[in-house]
């Protein structure tokens, strides 16, 4: 009987022992998937865009700090990030509007239907004159496109008509800190807008910096339709040849 009870005390301590080495080594394996994910989530956010005109559905990727975009379409931005999830950050970086065919009414970024652009210390610019030229284009309810250090210019002096630099419309959100802005349009050029907010829910924040026009008709900032526009932190707006 001793011997009975030794060998049931015995098993029992054998399968405690099982048990404690099963539950550390599923402890174990849990904080490894964990850190496997947390590890997947921060590379798949860090994952670089491709080279040329970047375009997202959905996905999220960093530019290439210095990279040059030249837009050559009428068709395809620089930058588009469309519909929720799809980011884009870009630090840093030249987008050119042209050299390309006509019609070149070349738009540099855009985030639409819920997407998001980061775009800091970064250029856009005018190389090739065009009538309907945007510089960022943010449309849509929860849509927004975020920068820091900007220079936004369109135009190069010559003729041109409704350049709009900045637009936000049916419900988009910019959101700019000392950053310049302007359009060139020409003494004849009409309706070139530097910032323009447009549709109920569309808004422009604009901190520090400088917005200018120079153009017949064009305006620093309009904001139209329910659209509204912010302008502080000292910012500078000036006009010329508006009449």
């Amino acid at each position: 009987m001793m011997a009975n009870r030794l060998g049931k005390f015995g098993d029992w301590e054998i399968a405690r022992r099982n048990y404690r080495k099963l539950a550390a080594w599923l402890a174990l394996a849990s904080v490894t998937t964990m850190l496997a994910t947390i590890g997947g989530t921060k590379d798949a956010a860090a994952e670089a865009c491709p080279s040329g005109p970047v375009s997202v559905n959905g996905a999220a990727c960093t530019v290439t700090p210095g990279s040059t975009l030249i837009v050559t379409s009428a068709i395809v931005p620089s930058l588009s990030a469309v519909n929720p999830g799809a980011s884009i950050t870009a630090q840093g970086i030249t987008v050119q509007l042209g050299p390309g065919a006509a019609p070149r009414n070349f738009v540099g970024a855009q985030a639409l239907t819920g997407a998001a652009i980061e775009l800091s210390g970064s250029t856009v610019i005018t190389n090739q004159a065009g009538t309907g030229q945007r510089g960022v284009v943010v449309d849509g309810a929860g849509s927004q496109l975020t920068g820091v250090g900007l220079t936004i210019t369109l135009g190069i002096g010559t003729t041109v008509s409704d350049n709009l630099a900045v637009l936000a419309q049916n419900g988009g959100f910019v959101s700019f800190t000392n950053t310049a802005v302007s359009t060139l349009g020409g003494v004849n050029g009409i309706a070139n807008h530097a910032l323009t907010a447009t549709g109920a829910g569309s808004s422009i924040s604009f901190s520090g910096g400088t917005v200018s026009t120079a153009s017949r008709g064009s305006f620093g900032v309009l904001a139209a339709n329910g659209g509204v526009v912010t302008i502080g932190g000292g910012a500078q707006v000036t006009t010329t040849y508006l009449r």
